[in-house]
């Protein structure tokens, strides 16, 4: 997935140039530059849609598994820069679409979402802690696949919480 740069419509990158289509699909805005394909100009598709489940269920998918990358745990301190409150913003944002697409499509297919780490007080900005969240999403999804993948409220697992 992607998103046209010029009118904001997300476009379904399925047949061309694999490697063009990644660039484009990873083209975050102000970090990596615009792909053209087709005559558009493409940006990241989570721009627009995070996470296209309902792109899956148009194309005939009957199981769709989201692994959310994030989710938006309620904060105990406003954000320390400009970007930091823009990023909060977007997570938020990201959040509540992910939410409102599990709520939407979770009745017409076998929709399985893997529970996000949760507190997670690290901020998206800082990599250091990657191997550590890499480490503990791994055990938290074994230990969810072993519990026979417990369907809590999946819509609620992505909305704004506190702990």
């Amino acid at each position: 997935m992607a998103t046209d740069v010029l009118t904001g419509v997300d476009v379904e990158l399925s047949e061309g140039n694999a490697i063009d289509a990644i660039m484009a699909s990873a083209a975050i805005p102000g970090i990596f530059p615009p792909v053209r394909i087709g005559g558009r100009l493409l940006m990241d598709g989570g721009v627009v849609e995070n996470t296209p489940i309902g792109h899956a269920v148009a194309l005939g998918a009957t199981t769709v598994w989201v692994l959310p990358s994030g989710v938006a745990c309620s904060i105990e301190k406003l954000p320390e820069s400009a970007l930091a409150m823009a990023l909060h913003a977007i997570l938020l944002a990201i959040s509540q679409r992910i939410s409102f697409d599990i709520e939407r499509y979770e009745s017409r297919v076998d929709l399985k979402v893997v529970p996000p780490l949760s507190p997670l007080a690290i901020s998206p900005t800082d990599f250091s802690y990657g191997a550590e969240l890499i480490d503990r999403a791994r055990q938290q999804t074994e230990e969810w696949l072993a519990q026979g993948m417990p369907t809590r409220r999946q819509s609620q697992l992505l909305t704004v919480h506190s702990h």
